[in-house]
């Protein structure tokens, strides 16, 4: 049976832990917090939190390991899982875990919410026709 995919936004709530198995592959397990959340009058304001594990394995885990630390904003891909455990009052309880996934650091923004781009100049930008054919010597785009 196959699971469905996920792709995830959020932060870590705390460093991966890196473990091996027995047979020596490395593991990494964290939490992201995903938070659902609404600009109210020029302030951000979050609504709810979801909270997802992550289990990354081998090269992936080692890496993340060593890049990522809490409070890191990152993009998560991989397989939805639910797991079911016994809470220590006895209780039933629920983890929605993402497997097998891949992860990429978010790239930081600036102060106002929009990354900051240096300033193009028409060299340095092949899409400016007003001074003359784009860079690459075509008239039109290569597409």
């Amino acid at each position: 049976m196959t699971l469905p995919s996920i792709t995830a936004t959020g932060r870590l709530g705390a460093d991966p832990e890196l473990k091996f198995t027995q047979s020596g592959k490395a593991v990494a397990n964290f939490r992201i917090a995903c938070d659902k959340r609404k600009n109210e009058n020029g302030e951000w304001k979050t609504l709810s939190t979801v909270w997802l594990s992550v289990s990354l394995w081998e090269n992936d885990a080692e890496a993340a390991a060593e890049h990522l630390a809490k409070g890191d904003l990152v993009t998560v891909v991989g397989q939805l899982n639910v797991r079911e455990y016994d809470r220590k009052d006895g209780t039933k309880g629920q983890s929605i875990e993402i497997d097998y996934g891949r992860v990429s650091k978010a790239l930081p923004r600036s102060g106002g919410g929009n990354a900051q781009r240096p300033a193009q100049t028409a060299a340095s930008n092949p899409w400016d026709t007003q001074g003359g054919a784009p860079t690459w010597g075509e008239e039109k785009p290569p597409f």
